[in-house]
């Protein structure tokens, strides 16, 4: 029996015969045909971290043509997107394209896990959980759990962090607990009415950012891992698009502004360059007050921008 399917190479749309062909015309079709094969497919087939202008610029295309085809793709069903964080989601895809084993199953999730947090994001993974059954389902779902953290224990750990339970004490002269508590007291800036004293959860949330930011922004206009810190807060709570789903403008009206949400060890990295191009674009940066006199009001330009991840 001749099979339903042929196998086509990622790669194909890079392939040197091919590119000297020049851009097909777009066309729904073509975008559709792109969107399923191009080299940006991540670990699970048809969640793509991608927005028009990226397509544009990887294919060649107006990118007036490709929002026209995309808005096609839109109203047929076939793709759904989200534009702020930048989403695809082809829904049918992964009945066609089931993962080979647990193992990769498991992979799919982590992926899946590692996404920037959109009502989107949640359909897709609610859905590919309940179309995955046996061993398949339940480590797509251990992959997610590994990836996201804290974030499916979070409720439990926040309420327990607000019980009056003593929490380890820092040593009076450690430099990384002054750290934690100059970035917590600056987070009860943005959340007055938090606990006081740090609960273990929070205390290692912190901890854990800051040794993941250390020379993370290396040079002489580099931040370093307090002010990085600072500067996502700053963003959480203050700028538009992304944040606002994180402080509440979501379907469920749930916030993940709590400290072992803002510094999930899987979203850290994500956070701190979004966090940078927003104060590059002339955001005020945390407290710019305090700043002395001759000192820049805003973030120098040195980070490059990484196209179609936050915007698009």
């Amino acid at each position: 029996m001749a099979k339903n399917y042929n196998k086509v190479s990622r790669s194909l749309w890079g392939d040197a015969k091919v590119t000297s062909f020049g851009p097909p015309p777009m066309h729904p079709t073509t975008l559709l045909l792109y969107l399923l094969t191009t080299e940006m497919q991540g670990h699970q087939p048809g969640l793509l971290r991608l927005g028009v202008g990226t397509i544009a610029d990887a294919g060649g295309w107006d990118a007036l043509e490709v929002e026209a085809a995309m808005r096609v793709l839109e109203a047929s069903g076939i793709v759904r997107r989200s534009k702020r964080p930048p989403l695809l989601w082809l829904p049918n895809t992964t009945r066609h394209n089931a993962p080979e084993s647990p193992r990769a199953a498991k992979g799919w999730g982590r992926y899946a896990g590692s996404m920037p947090e959109c009502p989107l994001l949640h359909d897709a993974v609610t859905a590919t959980k309940f179309s995955l059954t046996g061993s398949f389902a339940r480590s797509y779902a251990e992959g997610w759990s590994e990836a996201t953290g804290y974030q499916e224990h979070e409720h439990k750990q926040e309420q327990e962090s607000k019980k009056p339970a003593p929490s380890k004490k820092p040593k009076p002269d450690s430099k990384e607990s002054k750290r934690v508590a100059e970035v917590y007291a600056a987070y009860r800036e943005y959340a007055p009415g938090s606990r006081l004293t740090l609960a273990d959860p929070q205390r290692s949330a912190i901890a854990s950012a800051l040794k993941s930011f250390r020379g993370a922004e290396g040079g002489a206009e580099g931040r370093e891992p307090v002010a990085i810190c600072k500067g996502i807060m700053e963003w959480v709570f203050k700028a538009p698009g992304h944040p606002e789903y994180l402080r509440g403008d979501n379907d469920k009206g749930t916030k993940y502004t709590s400290v072992v949400s803002i510094f999930r060890a899987t979203k850290c990295e994500a956070r701190r360059v979004a966090s940078r191009e927003w104060l590059d674009s002339g955001a005020t940066p945390y407290k710019e007050q305090q700043r002395g006199p001759g000192v820049p009001t805003t973030a120098p330009r040195y980070l490059k921008r990484t196209p179609g991840y936050w915007e698009e």
